[in-house]
């Protein structure tokens, strides 16, 4: 005698048993964990060359040809798309899925370090960084206006107090306002008394580098306590 002639015998216990799997399979659907944004480890790598100054002609010929060609050369390299702008280069390479993210940056480091020495020397040091998908575009974006404030003053609150505040959250991962006000100094010069003392503009970009450089200082004793240094020179 079948499992199946058993049952249509005994139908109690086989109606039980179905209801007790039907109850355990509700039950264990409902505890699956669901993710809305799932973590993405995607084999995708970019590399940005900057050369300042450059046409983009100029860079297509003498920096991007040159890495490209190195970097065709890479096992399990799919997709590679590369644009250029007035002194930069971006070139962004998708990899095989099955190829691990760690293993492609390698890689792809290598294969730019190889043909480092073919490229014009004012290039500066090539960036070759994965992909994040996880961290990549802003999930929620706000607009925010105060009849009080004007641009300037919006600017500083967003930045010292409502960015505290939201990177205090748990889970938010990063802050960023687009728009308004960044502070800045503008130095005005007068061509005449610049001629008249001998003095470029450059000279006075350097001055007002060193007047405005923080750096260490190192460590020194204070007591029974170590303290640690820094030079910090301002305009007064």
């Amino acid at each position: 005698m079948n499992f199946a002639t058993w049952s249509i015998r005994n139908p109690i216990p086989s109606i039980v048993l179905f209801t007790l799997l039907a109850i355990t399979g509700l039950w264990s659907f409902n505890q699956l964990p669901i993710q809305d944004f799932p973590d993405l480890d995607l084999p995708v790598v970019n590399v940005a060359l900057s050369l300042p100054g450059a046409a983009p002609a100029q860079l297509e010929s003498e920096v991007a040809r040159i890495v490209e060609d190195s970097l065709a050369t890479l096992s399990g390299l799919e997709h590679m798309q590369t644009t250029i702008t007035d002194g930069l280069v971006q070139i962004g390479i998708e990899f095989e899925l099955e190829k691990s993210t760690s293993d492609a940056l390698i890689e792809t480091k290598d294969a730019v370090d190889r043909v480092r020495s073919e490229l014009p020397v004012e290039v500066e040091q090539p960036s070759v960084t994965a992909i994040n998908l996880a961290g990549g575009e802003p999930l929620l974006a706000f607009a925010v206006t105060a009849a009080g404030m004007d641009e300037e003053a919006l600017s500083w609150f967003l930045d010292d107090t409502i960015g505290r505040v939201i990177l205090g959250v748990p889970g938010v991962g990063n802050f960023v306002r687009v728009g308004g006000v960044e502070r800045e100094i503008r130095v005005e010069v007068d061509p005449v008394r610049m001629a008249a003392l001998d003095v470029t503009a450059t000279d006075i970009s350097r001055s007002l580098k060193r007047v405005q450089q923080e750096a260490s200082g190192g460590r020194g004793q204070l007591g029974a306590t170590e303290q640690s240094l820094r030079t910090v020179a301002t305009v007064v």
